[in-house]
């Protein structure tokens, strides 16, 4: 970011706030694994009293006991969880006697998952690989994907996700997942603002951080853009993309992957749904 001259270029930094097309991305294929930021990302999900990289852990319980109950799950049945991080829930539902497997892109997370299920002696697989991969065929009982990850996806890499999923299932399976819905509050508004970090999130050294929220209406589609500069002028930029679901937008999807919809609710702990909700939990039916 800066010239020859040492000079920041500002007219390049401006160009980066522009309006952006439609999950394009930034550096993201490096954030996963990032040896600085994956330190701090696995801290957030461990962090029991946070809703930060994971729901806070009584959350996590409770939507375990919701999904053996409503599900009816039985000893040795299979599961998997999609984005399984550092394998929470995965940890907490090995307890009711399934079989399990965990599925993540970040190598620290799934590092700590696989040492955290020996040292306790739990029988769990976990890869580390990115589910839009995943070749299955009639796996698995159960599949989840929980805290909005389903929202992250260009509508081609959804519908994608989508076949995977239906693929890995067997017949009369579930899938489990959530979305947000247009309901949030201020969801239009364009918030920008800049702080300066003596070491943080994003680098352990001094950087400035310039921020960038945007709201796509057309799509139902905000944009969350991080511009990182280091004092020797080194630029990173990170841009996280969530896609808002409105029950008949959702609706219409699933029925066109094939699945039927057993069940709604404003979360993933059983809470009944309204035209209200700022969230839907979906049961759907292989």
């Amino acid at each position: 970011m800066l010239n020859k001259k040492g000079k920041l270029e500002l007219e390049l930094l401006s160009k980066l706030f522009e309006k952006q097309q439609i999950f394009s991305q930034g550096d993201r294929h490096n954030f996963w694994d990032d040896e600085h930021i994956s330190k701090n990302l696995l801290e957030a999900h461990l962090n029991r009293d946070w809703d930060a990289g994971s729901r806070k852990y009584e959350t996590i319980k409770k939507t375990c006991r919701w999904l053996v109950e409503v599900l009816g799950l039985k000893k040795g049945m299979k599961l998997i969880d999609l984005g399984c991080g550092p394998g929470l829930y995965c940890s907490e539902l090995y307890k009711y006697g399934l079989q399990i497997t965990g599925v993540d892109y970040a190598k620290r997370s799934i590092e700590y998952a696989k040492k955290y299920a020996e040292d306790n002696k739990m029988d769990i697989t976990y890869f580390y690989k990115n589910y839009l991969t995943l070749d299955y065929d009639n796996e698995f009982d159960v599949a989840i994907l929980v805290y909005y990850d389903f929202a992250c996806f260009s509508e081609s890499d959804t519908k994608e996700l989508l076949k995977i999923i239906y693929r890995l299932l067997n017949k009369g399976g579930y899938f489990v997942f959530d979305v947000q819905t247009p309901k949030i509050d201020n969801l239009e508004k364009i918030e920008r603002r800049w702080n300066i970090n003596k070491g943080g999130f994003w680098k352990p050294n001094n950087y400035l951080e310039l921020y960038q929220s945007r709201y796509y209406p057309n799509y139902h589609i905000q944009l969350e853009q991080y511009v990182i500069i280091e004092e020797e002028g080194n630029i990173s930029e990170f841009k996280l993309w969530e896609r808002y679901y409105s029950l008949k937008d959702i609706k219409k999807l699933i029925k066109e992957s094939g699945f039927s919809i057993e069940g709604l609710y404003s979360d993933l702990t059983g809470t009944p749904y309204n035209e209200d909700s700022k969230s839907i939990g979906l049961v759907v039916k292989k």
